[in-house]
């Protein structure tokens, strides 16, 4: 994986840039909680999600439906999830997605109400698992934050 960033109207995708302090400054427990954030807000829709051993990301039914990527450059994060829900699948038969066959990639299937509530979850969870009280983005509300790439920046 990691040869393309895949995104469409689709998804959910939220980049999260951390500016990580010397305690924090493991990668992979940066993705491990991202991929938390996700499980976590998934299970509040009762959606069993669930990590695949050497695979990045979040499956549900053995099949891939959060990819995640992160950079770091000084110690300060940047890239972060794409989560389907009405994602057009097809599209991932022009890439490598995640170095998994497109055919494992698959959407939640959820209603308006549900997404809007999955992403006031993703907001919460990301804002605790990360330890920051407050999120800075180009808006102040969950609005924005759910329609812009979210910034995490120390509390």
């Amino acid at each position: 994986g990691g040869d393309v960033t895949y995104h469409d109207p689709g998804q959910i995708v939220g980049y999260l840039i951390l500016s990580l302090k010397p305690n924090e400054r493991d990668l992979h427990k940066v993705l491990f909680g991202l991929e938390e954030v996700i499980l976590l807000s998934l299970q509040e829709l009762g959606i069993p999600g669930h990590r695949v051993e050497g695979k990045t990301g979040v499956f549900v039914n053995n099949q891939k439906v959060c990819s995640i990527g992160i950079a770091c450059r000084h110690w300060i994060t940047y890239h972060g999830f794409a989560l389907n829900i009405h994602s057009d699948l097809k599209n991932y038969q022009r890439i490598n997605p995640c170095g998994l066959e497109s055919s494992l990639m698959q959407n939640i299937t959820i209603t308006n109400e549900q997404e809007t509530f999955l992403k006031a979850k993703l907001f919460q969870y990301a804002t605790s698992i990360f330890g920051r009280e407050s999120l800075k983005n180009g808006s102040t509300s969950i609005k924005g934050f759910l329609q812009t790439c979210s910034i995490i920046a120390p509390a």
